[in-house]
């Protein structure tokens, strides 16, 4: 698909609901009719819609698509006040009517979420994912909200229940959301689809790089750990996994073969109850994670 069909889709998919919530289409001066009114900032190509809402922005750069909006009224908007809602990739190479189609409905859904009630609004708020720019500047890291908003762009599926992670907690709760649907990404690894394995490794290889070492312990040993360190399926993930994440997955692999790790493993299809988020000592993901750098199995206390 080229690029300019594919972002016609998308707006011919959001522009209704941005309607409904009044908003309207700002046309750059010396846009030629019929032509896609992009706004043209450096690597990105944006566009915008105004209303007495706030503002509401589709970013397209690094084949990524972002939804940012604020409810600050147009004539004031600062970039700096924009939020991030969902993002997926936009690698227009892999990308069918299909799943155009499922984006559209996750931005509607984020919009219509956003300039809702004030409740839901500052619910969004609170629970955005942390945008690429960020991660790369190295000015936040990646959570698992975040690696869960991502997924949802390749699992169109677990978007209700991520929704219902964050609603039951008021914030996501990665341990219960990823041992639920953790699978995906294992059944995606044992059918070899090569379109998804790209899509999916692409979001797991960028969030892992610059993730938290909660995340990373969510994608290598929640996640990945489930390979059961089977050949095979641990062959095909080394085709699309980063260096980074390649060595730990194996390791922690190898590790839940061991009679320790098949008892770790256990207790870790059950969760702990739900805590409000406090500061803590490292857990077991902070230890697999060093241990895997130093590959000596780790002493856990069981």
């Amino acid at each position: 698909m080229e690029f300019i069909n594919a972002v016609e889709q998308v707006v011919k998919g959001v522009e209704p609901t941005l309607a409904n919530q009044g908003f309207s289409a700002v046309i750059p001066e010396g846009t030629q009719k019929g032509d896609i009114p992009f706004i043209k900032e450096e690597d990105k190509k944006i566009l915008e819609y105004k209303g007495d809402k706030g503002v509401v922005r589709l970013v397209f750069a690094n084949n990524l698509i972002s939804l940012i909006f604020t409810d600050i009224k147009s004539d004031e908007a600062d970039r700096l006040d924009f939020k991030i809602g969902s993002q997926s990739l936009f690698e227009t190479e892999t990308l069918d009517e299909k799943e155009i189609r499922s984006l559209c409905n996750i931005f509607n859904e984020d919009i219509e979420e956003f300039y809702g009630t004030k409740t839901v609004a500052r619910s969004a708020k609170k629970n955005i994912p942390v945008s690429k720019a960020a991660a790369k500047s190295g000015a936040m890291q990646y959570d698992a909200n975040t690696l869960a908003s991502r997924l949802t762009a390749a699992y169109p599926e677990i978007k209700e229940p991520y929704k219902a992670n964050l609603e039951k907690y008021g914030e996501f709760y990665g341990e219960e959301f990823f041992i639920e649907y953790g699978h995906k990404i294992i059944d995606t690894i044992k059918l070899r689809d090569k379109q998804l394995l790209k899509k999916v490794f692409n979001i797991l290889n960028d969030i892992y790089e610059n993730g938290s070492s909660d995340v990373q312990g969510l994608i290598a040993v929640t996640i990945l750990g489930e390979m059961d360190n089977n050949p095979e399926l641990i062959a095909t993930a080394k085709e699309y996994m980063c260096e980074e994440m390649a060595g730990p997955v194996i390791y922690i692999n190898q590790y839940f073969q061991t009679a320790a790790g098949k008892r770790k493993k256990e207790q870790l299809k059950n969760p702990p109850p739900y805590k409000p988020k406090k500061e803590k000592k490292p857990g077991f993901f902070s230890q697999m994670m060093a241990a895997s750098a130093g590959q000596n199995p780790p002493t856990m206390p069981m």
